[in-house]
């Protein structure tokens, strides 16, 4: 009689699992989501995740996890329905390390739609129970919960200030020198998030000692850690020169300039994306990066990468000519206009890369004439012209085409050079043309034969 009634209540968990099973299973294909919303999917899973089982739980909270990922209403429905709540106080307060882990998944799938749902997380009190599962000692936890922090942090500057309040910020420093790559490569992730908003929470990271440990993780052979750490690196940098220097005061230059000639493209762009942020604060830092041989890198890295892949590298060229005449000689001599000339034909969706090679070259042509004379040279000219004048072009690249083409015309005295502008351009890039014909002394048969034609 004990045995049937033991077997009756072990049919009864093992349907409740398989219910949670499925329930996972679907949750992760969209065209089934909006049906399991419409027939209870969400108030049978808040049941199961306080389950006797803790099996039963752990598939729960997967599937919760995946729903919540598919739409921030579900995630927001999710918190109005108290799982949340379940998530952080009874199944993260327990030992089983997977059941952890899917809880901290399913929370960073609620975090990641947006900051509302953040502070909504944060306001229940789920930064505690987060960040000390960064102190658990099954690495899976560890990640998971860097993912959690990583996720609510990059939303914006409120949100990362939660984070480093939390205490936060020397945790995933020490999970930067954890043995597990997969750890330290979530680790720098976060710390980028929570650096990119700000001065003040990019020096928060830099006093907790994070630069020396993320200049270790470049020695990896790991490319997504290399990727993370270089992008961490960036983050802290873009925000001043002071915070530049720190990082060249730790010997990055070499490192990084290796990296920008990397196998992976993604290396390569997270590399020349650092260079970018070190060389645009000074002169002095873009001529450490120049006289450590970074020209014929990163035109290498120009050549070599695609699509979007380029644009790191073409700014950084313009951060550098930008400067001082010198530096755009510098590049005008590394050929450096050659490789751009290619960037501006690049064929993109959405035309970022030719726009900013405009600017690049804009850059390099604002300082004499004779730099302008090596940018017109190329027959540039009518091909940042017609990028202007692409009806696909949006107001950015516009506006970056037109800067440039001023940076060129207000410098050239070559007027064959700029010739076959006068019979294509708009009238509002006409009279910058124009502009430089009066100033440069013309025999009179060319002015009644060239600018005397305009009018007619």
């Amino acid at each position: 009689m004990a045995r049937a009634v033991q077997l009756v209540f072990d049919q009864y968990r093992i349907q409740r699992n398989a219910f949670a099973q499925s329930m996972a299973e679907y949750a992760q294909k969209p065209e089934y989501v909006q049906q399991l919303i419409q027939q209870g999917a969400i108030v049978l899973l808040r049941n199961l995740l306080t389950d006797s089982s803790q099996a039963i739980q752990q598939n729960a909270a997967i599937a919760v996890g995946r729903l919540a990922g598919q739409d921030p209403k579900i995630a927001e429905l999710m918190i109005k329905q108290d799982i949340i709540r379940i998530l952080l106080y009874f199944n993260m307060d327990k030992t089983n390390k997977y059941l952890k882990r899917a809880a901290l998944l399913a929370l960073r799938s609620v975090v990641r739609h947006s900051a509302e749902l953040s502070k909504s997380v944060i306001d229940i009190g789920g930064l505690d129970q987060i960040i000390s599962s960064l102190e658990e000692f099954d690495p899976g936890v560890k990640e998971a919960a860097a993912w959690v922090c990583g996720y609510i942090a990059r939303h914006d500057l409120a949100s990362a200030y939660s984070i480093i309040g939390a205490g936060a910020v020397p945790l995933l420093i020490l999970c930067l020198q954890e043995p597990e790559l997969s750890v330290r490569a979530v680790a720098a992730s976060a710390l980028s998030d929570i650096s990119k908003h700000s001065t003040e929470t990019a020096q928060s990271v830099v006093d907790s000692g994070a630069i020396l440990h993320l200049v270790r993780s470049l020695t990896t052979l790991e490319p997504k850690l290399k990727r993370q750490g270089l992008n961490c690196l960036a983050m802290i940098a873009k925000h001043s020169l002071h915070l530049a220097e720190i990082i060249l005061d730790a010997g990055i230059i070499p490192v990084v300039l290796e990296h920008c000639g990397h196998s992976d493209e993604l290396v390569r762009r997270a590399a020349c994306g650092l260079v970018r942020e070190i060389v645009k604060h000074a002169p002095e830092t873009a001529q450490l990066v120049v006289e450590a041989g970074g020209l014929g890198v990163l035109i290498n890295a120009i050549t070599r990468n695609r699509g979007d892949a380029k644009l790191p590298g073409i700014m950084s060229l313009g951060y550098i000519a930008g400067h001082d005449a010198s530096l755009a000689m510098s590049v005008i001599y590394s050929k450096g206009t050659d490789a751009l000339s290619l960037a501006l034909d690049e064929d993109t969706c959405n035309g970022h890369v030719a726009a900013a090679s405009a600017w690049a070259l804009g850059h390099i042509a604002r300082h004499s004439a004779e730099h302008a004379r090596s940018v017109s040279l190329c027959g540039l000219l009518p091909k940042i012209l017609s990028i202007y004048k692409d009806p696909k072009s949006t107001d950015e690249m516009k506006e970056k085409t037109k800067t440039a083409l001023k940076m060129v015309l207000f410098k050239i005295e070559d007027l064959e050079c700029i010739e076959p502008l006068l019979t294509t351009a708009p009238s509002n890039i006409l009279k910058y043309v124009v502009a430089q014909y009066s100033k440069v002394r013309l025999p009179y048969p060319y002015l009644t034969s060239g600018i005397s034609n305009l009018y007619l």
